[in-house]
């Protein structure tokens, strides 16, 4: 009997890498007839992720100089094209940018829907421009930013008083947690017109746990993104993971959300912030609606995208000034104040800043 059971899982095993080979010899032959940029020849199944190692920016720099700056290799069963030059990054990401503004989407955030309603997941569309025509005009134009700037300063004072309040009782200041604890207050102000976390406790802890979780499992290799017919398997777990945290993010987002729609309905005063403005304009441009989960993969973007990116910056910049402390001297031109900065942008596929903010290095001498 138990001999008859491993010749079965043999036969079952052998069955499935034999269809995995075929269709692989296929979408090869298929591939060939392609016009794609010189790379290294791959291997059966696993094409190139072998030359890949454990440190893939150095691999990759080093086959850049053997074939050229535009390159092709085959990860898995994908076919992927490498760019390594500024040259050929700005022939793709400034005057091809229309043509090449897909982009492609890993397994680890097909979750929820959120890869078809996630303005960093879909492709250009209609409903893709009307996401970044709503952020531009609730969010980043420069009479909002102004409204903000007394919130800005609040978080900032709050976060002052903090530190004085620790460094008077001698206590150590975890600067990666205060620092994302500000930005998402800074955030969830905007939207919700809330603070989500205390900085005196430790509830911020559970929501970076959930961002961290987030980007660490969309960042790592996935054997789903390699070999398309094995995304169902889920072999490593990494969408169950990813779907465990997108539920508690969207967790949070639906007791605000819910909070919000019941005072409506007691006819309570409009918070006239973000969360507003989209409960007012819920159908697009397109005629589609902005639905609940449309709202939560939204929300996602603009929490996950802010809060870690922001907070990680300030990290670095601390650990930056506490190793070289006398290196960071810096000055703005002559007569120009911080208020008096431009911060408006220039709107398109790209942004960038109408008015380049500029810092004006001090020279430090050394004896």
């Amino acid at each position: 009997m138990e001999s008859s059971l491993w010749m079965l899982l043999s036969f079952g095993v052998s069955v499935l890498v034999l269809i995995l080979l075929s269709r692989a010899t296929k979408r090869s032959s298929k591939s060939r007839g392609q016009r794609l940029p010189p790379g290294p020849t791959p291997l059966p199944v696993v094409g190139n992720l072998l030359e890949l190692g454990n440190k893939p920016h150095r691999s990759l720099a080093r086959l850049a100089k053997v074939y050229s700056p535009i390159m092709t290799l085959r990860l898995g069963r994908v076919n992927t094209v490498f760019v390594s030059s500024p040259e050929m990054a700005r022939e793709i990401l400034q005057k091809n940018d229309a043509v090449l503004s897909s982009r492609w989407v890993p397994e680890a955030v097909r979750v929820l829907a959120f890869n078809e309603a996630s303005m960093a997941c879909l492709p250009p569309s209609q409903r893709w421009r009307n996401l970044r025509r709503i952020c531009k005009t609730e969010l980043f134009t420069t009479q909002r930013l102004d409204s903000y700037r007394s919130l800005r300063q609040q978080k900032v004072q709050e976060l002052m008083q903090y530190i004085c309040d620790s460094a008077s009782k001698g206590l150590l200041v975890d600067v990666g947690r205060v620092a994302f604890s500000t930005t998402l207050n800074l955030i969830s102000r905007t939207v919700f017109s809330a603070d989500f976390v205390d900085l005196y406790g430790e509830s911020s802890q559970e929501f970076k746990h959930v961002v961290e979780g987030i980007l660490e499992e969309a960042g790592q290799a996935n054997l789903s993104d390699y070999f398309p017919l094995l995304a169902k398997l889920d072999l490593q777990g990494i969408r169950h993971r990813s779907t465990k945290y997108f539920k508690r993010l969207h967790e949070i987002f639906d007791e605000n959300i819910d909070r919000r729609l019941h005072r409506q309905r007691d006819g309570t005063t409009a918070r006239n912030d973000f969360l507003d403005e989209l409960l007012e304009h819920q159908v697009q441009g397109d005629g589609t609606k902005f639905d609940r989960q449309a709202l939560k993969c939204f929300f996602s973007d603009i929490f996950v995208a802010g809060s870690d990116t922001t907070s990680s910056t300030v990290e670095w910049a601390m650990a930056e000034l506490l190793r070289n402390p006398r290196r960071f001297e810096w000055k703005l031109p002559e007569g120009k104040e911080p208020r008096d900065l431009d911060m408006e942008e220039k709107f398109g596929l790209t942004l960038i800043m109408a008015s380049p903010l500029k810092a004006v290095a001090v020279p430090t001498i050394y004896c």
